[in-house]
């Protein structure tokens, strides 16, 4: 058994901001000994972790971590010219590039770029389809695959090794056969998340803010901690923003349960979030844009917190607790509209079941009409075990592609990351229903996180995703998915919602005519915002040709990233803007934010050039 320490050694790991994970190593670099912990452990103290690990050795500490895990943080073991980095099932997210004579890893973008003094160029299949999907995703559903040529994400649950210049091991933990067993139930899951938070709160002198939305996760969340703090623990925080969720759903929910509740303006932090611009590449319209700057808090956000419990089923709002095939549904769905409504939607859900991803034979019959049900979708070529992935990374939908608009081949790319994708599973369990789950995992872990966690919003504080966490994903990662599933979504938090409050969600969620919730003001025009003017002056003032086309060498591909590029410049003429689509406009603040990365990073590496010590490899943090 592979051991970190001699027993008798006493493990005192150096404790960072999660931001500050910026390692190098040269092919001659020595990078020191010791431990280094970026990010704060919920479930154990940081000593105690690294205590464990140095008693157990690696492989039994990396069980314990895939079944117990809570909190955004990750772990740099140094030993000379070696690192080994694990990162937790909750981390924000980071970076891995590879140089010609350097390997670095980086929580933010900016830093693991600038970190080795090699030329930045693009990715052709990454830019590209980033180029195509970044409206509606800024980090799309590609696991690994980013904009940048030997730039691949580094994912929440993984453990890499660094052998000087080389990338010795680089795979998951949680797909190993769990040597504890799993909670039993949603309920002993979400409990022992919350313990875990209530205790860590207390050891380290912090207050709770829950972003609550009024939806059932944040509504779970709530439930779950409510018996663990104090009142005067745990602050609860609303955004008044256009979309489902906000006062109209938190407010009647909050009043029928005697909550208070905060509710902030989501512009309140803008200013701060171009920052982090910057650096990375954040959420500019996640409500989380509202805490930026709070200080000494545990911010914890239930986005997707049910998306991944169910597997991605689909929950109509009006249905909630109802089946689908229910008596109560029959008398929900009183127009053709609505019926049609519910029938796409359980039948959009069975591809999410056991019993679908058990047949590859119905997958082929059934890809087609799954396809025509959808707008902007084809099926796939070849559904089956990889169509699965395939589909789940270009449409979340399993075996059902997305037109592409880049002139690569799709499925050609897809299948190089469904190949890296194999290689992250290593010897793990690999069946169909392992490999649908982590990858739905994988994909949501950073849709979820959008960077919101990989900069702290504050000084002291920090953002966590509890749905990311040990037990919680040790309990639904292979969770079976019946038929029921499919006709009633969710289930399981309802159920707990309803245990919990004696109340029903769809009856918390009932707003009171006689105590009216006042509307939310509508969102601002994107041309508006802040984000979008810092992204229209970053387009204007970068040089020609784009930096954006480095290292794109295919005419096709070229031309392509150019025209998109070209548009977006157009669009922002005088008495312009109106011509350009939203869809163009949000991929102006997102091509913008990446203009202002290479800025950061252009600063960086002309900084160093000048005092780059290649025998030396540091952790540092990444701020300026």
């Amino acid at each position: 058994m592979e051991t970190a320490f001699a027993q008798s050694d006493k493990v005192t790991p150096e404790i960072q901001p999660v931001d500050a994970l910026a390692l190098v190593q040269s092919v001659r670099g020595q990078i020191g000994h010791g431990i280094d912990i970026c990010g704060t452990p919920l479930h154990k103290t940081a000593a105690e972790l690294a205590d464990f690990m140095a008693r157990e050795g690696i492989e039994e500490f990396l069980a314990h971590e895939a079944r117990h895990s809570v909190g955004n943080y990750v772990i740099v073991w140094r030993q000379g010219s070696r690192a080994t980095v694990i990162t937790a099932p909750g981390y924000g997210g980071g970076y891995i590039r590879q140089g010609a004579r350097h390997l670095a890893v980086a929580t933010t973008l900016a830093e693991v770029l600038a970190l080795t003094p090699d030329p930045v160029e693009a990715d052709p299949f990454g830019m590209a389809y980033y180029l195509s999907h970044a409206p509606a995703s800024n980090f799309n559903m590609l696991p690994f695959t980013t904009m940048f040529r030997g730039v691949r994400r580094l994912p929440p649950g993984s453990v890499v090794v660094m052998e000087k210049a080389r990338l010795a091991r680089f795979q998951t933990y949680l797909n190993l056969e769990f040597k504890i067993d799993p909670p039993a139930t949603f309920r002993a899951a979400l409990e022992e998340v919350a313990t875990a938070i209530a205790v860590s709160v207390r050891r380290d002198n912090r207050k709770v803010l829950l972003m609550f939305s009024g939806g059932a996760g944040s509504l779970a969340l709530w439930l779950s901690l409510r018996d663990q703090l104090d009142p005067s623990e745990l602050r609860l925080v609303c955004i008044d923003q256009a979309g489902t969720n906000g006062p109209s759903r938190a407010l009647p929910v909050a009043r029928a349960l005697g909550i208070e509740v905060e509710v902030l303006d989501q512009s309140s932090g803008e200013a701060l979030l171009l920052d982090q611009f910057k650096h990375d590449m954040p959420a500019f319209l996640s409500p989380h844009v509202a805490v930026l700057g709070q200080e000494n808090l545990l911010v914890l956000n239930g986005q997707n917190f049910d998306v991944l419990v169910n597997g991605n089923m689909e929950v109509l709002p009006e249905f909630h607790e109802a089946g689908y095939l229910s008596d109560a549904a029959s008398r929900i769905t009183n127009t053709d509209a609505r019926v049609m409504r519910r029938d796409k939607t359980f039948i959009a859900n069975l591809a999410f079941t056991d019993a679908y991803l058990a047949d590859e034979a119905f997958q082929k019959i059934s890809a087609p009409f799954f396809a025509a049900q959808l707008r902007e979708a084809n099926p796939d070529p070849s559904p089956g075990a990889d169509g699965v992935l395939r589909g789940l990374m270009s449409r979340r939908l399993p075996n059902i592609l997305s037109p592409a608009r880049y002139p690569l081949k799709q499925v050609q790319y897809l299948n190089t990351e469904v190949s890296m994708f194999n290689d992250y599973l290593s010897n793990g369990s690999q069946t169909v229903r392992m490999r649908f789950d982590l990858m739905n995992f994988l994909a949501y872990a950073q849709l979820a996180a959008k960077r919101q966690s990989g900069k702290a919003p504050g000084a002291g504080s920090e953002m966590v995703f509890p749905s990311l966490s040990g037990p919680l994903a040790s309990y639904y990662l292979c969770k079976e998915r019946s038929l029921s599933e499919a006709n009633q979504p969710k289930r399981e938090i309802y159920a707990y919602i309803r245990a919990q409050s004696g109340i029903a969600y769809r009856t918390l969620i009932k707003a009171d005519p006689e105590n009216p919730v006042p509307p939310s003001p509508p969102r601002p025009a994107l041309e508006d915002t802040q984000a979008f003017s810092f992204a229209a002056a970053m387009l204007r003032d970068s040089a020609e040709p784009s930096p954006l086309l480095e290292g794109l060498r295919e005419p096709a591909v070229r031309a392509h990233v150019f025209e998109a590029i070209e548009k977006l410049r157009d669009g922002l003429k005088p008495g312009k803007v109106d011509t350009l689509t939203e869809f163009q406009k949000n991929l102006l603040i997102r091509v913008g934010n990446l203009l202002s990365i290479l800025k950061t990073v252009s600063g960086r590496q002309a900084s160093a050039a000048t005092s780059r010590r290649t025998k030396t490899a540091v952790l540092i943090s990444n701020e300026e």
